[in-house]
């Protein structure tokens, strides 16, 4: 199989334009893991889709397998992902209108977070999940859950149709998208319902910048993806989530099933006004690794607020100020000592004279800004400076 495609994976052209990418020779995986290759991204002329083209797709590889349990081993983590997933599960329930299944699936289940509020909320139901990380099988083992290891499409041939098949995140990672979702649909009853979520390509963000995530799609996408896939009695239904949401960062929620005649407004972007937005986040990080390295080359003690996603994005695209970095701090470190290539001490401890630098969500730097001034005399934040989505 090979390690990355050149054709279209929504549409089957191949003619690409291709995105900047914020460092020319390094990206990074939402595991935490920096590629020594550039993220390699182009959006397609045709369809508006952007996908990892000239550099390799991770999807061919065993990282699923072997190295994606990293991704929910960070400080925080359980608090990050019972907010996440009860976001997730309130917007599926409320805009499917979900009854009472009796067969629940869960494609790309993790650790079993979204599975533990749907056995809240579900108790008489049967859930069960399909995810490729053993260390993540055993986790969610652990809970309780009945979980089968290994990819979709060595699976689905094995189990009976359910009432509702859901997999949220885990579109963007795929390599064959068309025959996902027909999976998906053919695990599905006649009368059940088919849910998936995945970052709103619409509206550029951190999904992006993610060397893992072979996919950035559009509600035309998704549209064009379910009249091939879905059987003809069937229709869909797509919805986006508001803005400037901590817990849900921009997503598409595509629900399919005997839904009636309902009719949606179109909320798709030009391709062209997409490129633009597209090209113009990505450039950002350039800029932002300036800005950074000025602002710190005068301190002896810098120090990186987070050890987690956006921290992440900065080791691997912001490499001039990443070497500056003395430690990362949280609030609560429990175990963790070192932060791909820094040490974490907690916040409480670090010196006032130190010169903080906000590695977290640019959404939320503005007020946690105005908290540490009280304490420290340079607080850095950089999100004025990422072009807005």
């Amino acid at each position: 199989m090979p390690a990355s495609l050149s054709v279209c994976l929504i549409c089957g052209d191949s003619n690409w334009e291709e995105l900047v990418d914020p460092h020319p020779s390094r990206s990074v995986t939402t595991a935490g893991r920096i590629l020594s290759e550039a993220l390699g991204k182009s959006q397609c002329r045709s369809c508006g889709a952007a996908q990892r083209v000239r550099s390799s797709m991770l999807a061919f590889t065993d990282y699923y397998e072997t190295d994606y349990a990293n991704y929910y081993e960070r400080p925080g983590t359980e608090i990050f992902h019972k907010q996440r997933y009860a976001a997730i599960w309130k917007w599926v329930r409320e805009s499917a209108e979900i009854k009472e299944p009796k067969r629940i699936l869960d494609v790309g289940c993790g650790q079993g977070w979204l599975m533990d509020i749907m056995r809240e909320t579900f108790p008489g139901a049967l859930i069960e999940g399909i995810e490729p990380s053993r260390y993540n099988v055993n986790k969610a083992r652990e809970k309780g859950h009945r979980v089968h290891e290994g990819r979709l499409e060595h699976i689905a041939s094995t189990l009976e149709p359910f009432d509702l098949v859901i997999s949220t995140n885990v579109f963007q990672h795929v390599s064959h998208p068309l025959d996902f979702l027909t999976e998906l649909s053919m695990l599905t009853a006649e009368t059940g319902m088919t849910v998936l979520t995945c970052p709103d390509g619409t509206r550029p963000n951190i999904e992006l910048l993610w060397a893992d995530q072979n996919l950035s799609l559009t509600p035309a996408n998704l549209r064009s993806l379910a009249s091939r896939a879905l059987p003809a009695s069937t229709n869909s239904l797509i919805y986006q989530s508001e803005d400037h949401s901590a817990s849900l960062p921009p997503a598409l929620l595509m629900i399919s099933g005997r839904l009636g005649g309902k009719v949606q407004d179109d909320f798709d972007c030009g391709i062209d006004v997409l490129l633009r937005g597209r090209q113009k986040y990505l450039s950002s990080f350039c800029v932002i690794d300036d800005f950074l390295s000025e602002q710190v080359k005068e301190s002896g003690n810098v120090v990186n607020l987070g050890a987690s996603y956006w921290t992440s994005i900065l080791a691997a695209y912001c490499p001039n100020y990443w070497s500056k970095v003395q430690f990362c701090c949280v609030d609560e470190p429990k175990d963790q000592t070192d932060f791909l290539d820094k040490p974490v001490m907690r916040t409480a401890d670090v010196p006032e004279s130190a010169c903080i630098v906000l590695g977290i969500t640019p959404e939320s730097q503005q007020n946690v800004a105005h908290s540490l001034a009280k304490k420290f005399s340079l607080v850095c934040s950089w999100g004025h400076l990422l072009s807005p989505s």
